[in-house]
């Protein structure tokens, strides 16, 4: 029963994600923020990458 819920909440995360991201064009968990932190030589050759 416990993995059920895992399962729903964690598929439910994942679309309050995906709808975030592609339909509101929003990053409110701030995934941009940390990828700029980690990873800033590769923004470079981002196509449309602005912050």
């Amino acid at each position: 029963m416990e993995e059920l819920f895992n399962d729903a909440i964690s598929q439910q995360v994942k679309s309050a994600i995906d709808k975030s991201q592609k339909e509101l064009k929003t990053d409110y968990l701030g995934f941009d923020k940390a990828f700029q932190k980690y990873h800033a030589e590769a923004i470079k050759y981002l196509p449309n990458y602005s912050y």
